[in-house]
């Protein structure tokens, strides 16, 4: 026999239910897998089959399958600030001004969040499903990284110049590969110190070395500092208060080596930043790249207080900026696209996340796998946070992905099942009918 874990975000669960919240949570592992890694973009024989709709299809017939496992009055609040920021952006459809069309089929894709965040937390409920999805995000993301090296050594075309992504959609853009590894750089740490991790935390160290490797080599400054930023941060959790003193040494070795062998390209590109060394072709493009990026930024500006309710729709600013390029700052992308209610609930949805990691820190063991989670993903969030400052990056999935971790680490380390030693609480028998509701809602059920 077996229990099956009530959440604070689910309803009890029969052994049917358990069967359907298992089979949600395979469909969920294949849509992750397809959006993380995009193998048909890199195995070729895949590309005619269409992956991406084969799995959200799956997807959705789960969802439907497990809804009534969701218990809507408990849904955290994040939630409901996505669903607020998908309306809003709806809204903005047949208000643009720009292309309504465009605005619609950008709007369209980006809901799908809303199946995607009530599936993760119906069926990564627990600690290890979690650490599945969280392992298909850091595993895609390394495999990316060493397919792209492989691809860019391949391609003499390409040799010498900044990397591009192997895979497409938004591993193809140099900024936002660096992100996407930057982010998913703090949980392959986690596999590689988990206290059972035994000899399986050595496979994690050359996937690790490889995506910041692949970071230097996408010259990419915003994807840098979001480097500096979630490993910093992880250095200083695990390493400085973790009480693992190697770690400091460690991370300063393997920087400054890969500063060595591949650190010139972002050096000349930082240099040429504010054209104080502008001498070679490189550093021309780089200073040209910074100046645009500026003009942009303001253009954004000045589009979000000309259309300060609606903005003039999702991906539309690209149409309108005069250069077809988008603002390379996810605030103002949403503020120009989405109004300033889009930019307000974004914002809401950030704060939402860290506050769940505050409490999830607060309530778990500091030994716990449970802590080293709430650590990494806060140090993702910080470095995604950064680089959203220079990229457009508000209505790709990944920071979503992250509020949804969030959500379901929080209900795990504030439910009763909460792995570690906890203060016993005295024993009292229920005094009330609300006693009564309340141990109802904390117990388990049994399940074939």
């Amino acid at each position: 026999m077996g229990t099956v874990s009530v959440s604070a975000t689910a309803r009890p669960a029969t052994a049917g239910q358990g069967a359907r919240i298992s089979v949600a949570f395979a469909a969920l592992v294949l849509f992750f897998t397809v959006y993380c890694a995009r193998p048909e973009d890199w195995l070729h024989f895949l590309a005619p089959i269409p992956l991406a709709k084969i799995t959200g299809a799956l997807a959705l017939v789960a969802l439907l399958m497990t809804l009534g496992s969701l218990d809507r009055r408990r849904l955290p609040r994040e939630m409901l600030y996505v669903a607020l920021l998908t309306a809003q952006l709806w809204l903005t459809v047949p208000f643009s001004p720009v292309w309504r069309g465009g605005a619609f089929w950008a709007t369209l894709g980006f809901s799908k969040l809303l199946l995607i965040l009530p599936m993760m937390l119906i069926a990564a409920s627990t600690l290890p499903r979690l650490r599945g999805l969280i392992f298909v995000q850091a595993g895609s993301a390394a495999l990316v990284a060493v397919v792209s090296i492989i691809e860019q050594r391949r391609n003499v075309a390409m040799a010498g110049g900044r990397l591009f992504g192997a895979a497409g959609s938004f591993y193809d853009n140099p900024n936002e590969l660096a992100t996407a590894l930057a982010i998913a750089l703090p949980f392959c740490l986690v596999f590689a110190l988990r206290k059972n991790a035994g000899w399986r935390r050595w496979l994690w160290v050359l996937p690790m070395l490889a995506m910041v490797y692949t970071v230097f080599l996408t010259e990419s400054r915003a994807g840098l500092l979001a480097l500096v930023v979630s490993a910093g941060v992880c250095v200083w959790e695990f390493g400085v208060r973790g009480g693992r003193r190697y770690l400091p040494l460690l991370a300063a070795g393997a920087g400054l080596v890969l500063v060595l062998v591949a650190g010139k390209g972002l050096e000349e590109r930082f240099a040429a930043t504010f054209g104080s060394e502008v001498s070679t072709q490189a550093e021309v493009t780089a200073y040209a790249s910074a100046m645009e990026r500026r003009a942009l930024l303001t253009k954004s500006i000045e589009v979000s207080f000309q259309h300060p309710l609606f903005g003039v729709g999702l991906n539309n600013f690209e149409v309108i900026s005069g250069h077809w390029k988008v603002t390379h700052n996810s605030y103002t992308q949403l503020s120009a696209e989405g109004g300033f209610a889009a930019l307000i609930l974004f914002l809401m949805i950030l704060w939402r996340a860290f506050a769940n990691l505050r409490e999830a820190k607060q309530l778990a063991n500091k030994d716990s796998e449970e802590y080293m989670w709430a650590c990494a993903l806060r140090a993702s969030l910080l470095g995604f946070v950064l680089a959203s400052f220079f990229d457009s990056l508000a209505v790709v999935f990944f920071p979503y992905f992250l509020l949804g971790y969030t959500s379901i680490l929080r209900e795990l380390v504030s439910s009763p099942e909460t792995s570690g030693p906890k203060p016993v609480p005295e024993k009292r028998s229920p005094t009330s009918a609300g006693d009564l509701f309340r141990l109802g809602r904390t117990s388990t059920v049994s399940g074939a």
